[in-house]
């Protein structure tokens, strides 16, 4: 009865999209037992990663939304120890499933993509190489993709678990776009020569843009403004300073806990999300500075501004961040007002049309 009232609460008619408190409540709270059978380990042989013991690799629960037994991280050696497995597993390199552009014939909603990411898209694996041009058939399926990698990423977080319901449904919608923009940005930083010489712009798992993959003039508009953006406010930056795999996993999570535009949270909400993005910021000051208070041929006061001088940088990364998914949140937003490459499906609609609009009225 509860998932009849769910799918009732979220269904849309022709003008406009409706979702209100109770149905959120509902989404994010809604009891759900998950079988074996469609569970997920982290495993250390798949993952290629053996620092760590084979107990910190294993959560205490199956299938996505899982969180490691321990919530007190207290360094950044401690939180990257779960982090770098969990960005990992959501790379799905242990996967041998082929990517499919076919268009998804579920109308999925937010509730089946928070608890089922594969109803979604299948767990193909990244890849940086060019094997699926944008175009308007291909577009829906790069879009599915990355919001599936999102909620399979969030699942791991275990600040999000003390979060009130409605406030995490609200942050992880709202957010959402950045953070896979940041993904967009280090897949792109890896080889900012393929980028900007050759104007490749690579969204990962196979997916890329250059001007010659389609005559699409949304497809055309909306990757050449993410390319620009990119170029404009991160990649001179990523040239000087080639942030490093952990800075951007802390910094990520800056990201996602970065809320100060976000309204309707509660104020308790508001102050934990602040907490929270505050204490990745110290993790992230703390690493860096580790690391250069480290080199002994460095004096004190060198150490101190080198650490001052990247931190400041990669902070400037995020503020481009936030630019670029914001750029990309109002470009997908009139595909899926249009319905341009199939792209108004019940749960593009919830994030680009309906969660988001309520945020900021």
């Amino acid at each position: 009865m509860e998932v009849e009232n769910l799918n009732r609460l979220t269904s849309f008619d022709e003008n406009e999209a409706k979702i209100d408190e109770k149905t959120m409540r509902i989404i994010s709270s809604h009891s759900l037992k998950v079988s074996s059978e469609n569970g997920y380990r982290f495993v250390s042989d798949s993952l290629g990663f053996s620092l760590f013991d084979e107990s910190d690799l294993q959560p205490i629960k199956q299938f996505g939304y899982v969180f490691h037994g321990s919530l007190k991280l207290e360094s950044p050696t401690e939180i990257l120890r779960k982090l770098i497995p969990l960005e990992k597993y959501c790379y799905a390199i242990d996967s041998n499933i082929s990517i499919t552009c076919k268009e998804n014939v579920y109308d999925v909603d937010l509730f089946e993509a928070l608890f089922f990411p594969l109803k979604l898209s299948p767990r193909t694996a990244i890849h940086l190489n060019n094997m699926y041009p944008m175009s308007p058939k291909t577009i829906k399926s790069m879009w599915c993709r990355l919001v599936a990698y999102y909620f399979e990423l969030i699942a791991g977080i275990p600040e999000l678990r003390l979060l009130g319901e409605a406030d995490k449904l609200k942050l992880i919608v709202s957010q959402l776009c950045n953070v896979i923009c940041f993904h967009i940005v280090y897949m792109n930083s890896k080889d900012s020569k393929e980028f900007t010489e050759n104007v490749c712009l690579q969204f990962g798992f196979g997916y890329y843009w250059s001007p010659n993959c389609t005559d699409d003039t949304l497809v055309n508009f909306y990757c050449e403004n993410i390319w620009m953006a990119i170029n404009s406010h991160v990649i001179p930056i990523l040239k000087h300073i080639k942030i490093t795999f952990e800075e951007y996993l802390l910094a990520k999570m800056v990201v996602l806990f970065k809320c100060s535009e976000i309204s309707r949270i509660s104020p308790e909400g508001l102050e934990y999300i602040r907490s929270v993005e505050n204490k990745y910021r110290i993790m992230l000051a703390t690493h860096i500075q580790s690391k250069y208070f480290e080199d002994e041929s460095l004096s004190g006061e060198e150490k101190t501004e080198k650490s001052t001088e990247r931190l400041q940088a990669i902070m400037r990364i995020i503020t481009g961040v936030d630019i670029i998914g914001e750029l990309d949140d109002k470009s997908l937003t009139s595909m899926v007002e249009i319905n341009h490459g199939a792209m108004r499906g019940t749960l593009q609609r919830q994030i680009h049309s309906s969660l988001k609009k309520r945020n900021h009225n």
